[in-house]
């Protein structure tokens, strides 16, 4: 079963933490301003352009499968950035 933790949630950006087991995962949607503030510590996360919305959608891995992907540090980091 996922659990899912909103971090924030309003109209500037959407933040939140899933998890299932052993994996963590993140989903973001964010302004542009907000991309280039955390560019380079989204080093194996992807993240899309939704024009629709005019955000981008942010995914990444914390931990999966008990293997750290971007690891607590960075994910701190972006995180502090944000907020």
């Amino acid at each position: 079963m996922v659990t899912v933790e909103r971090i924030r949630d309003d109209s500037e950006k959407r933040i939140l933490r899933c998890s299932e087991g052993n994996s963590v995962w993140y989903q973001m949607w964010i302004n542009p301003e907000d991309m280039m503030r955390i560019e380079l510590l989204l080093e194996g996360g992807s993240r899309t352009w939704m024009k629709e919305l005019q955000k981008y959608y942010v995914f990444f891995y914390e931990r999966k499968n008990g293997r750290r992907i971007l690891g607590k540090d960075r994910v701190k980091k972006i995180l502090d950035t944000l907020l």
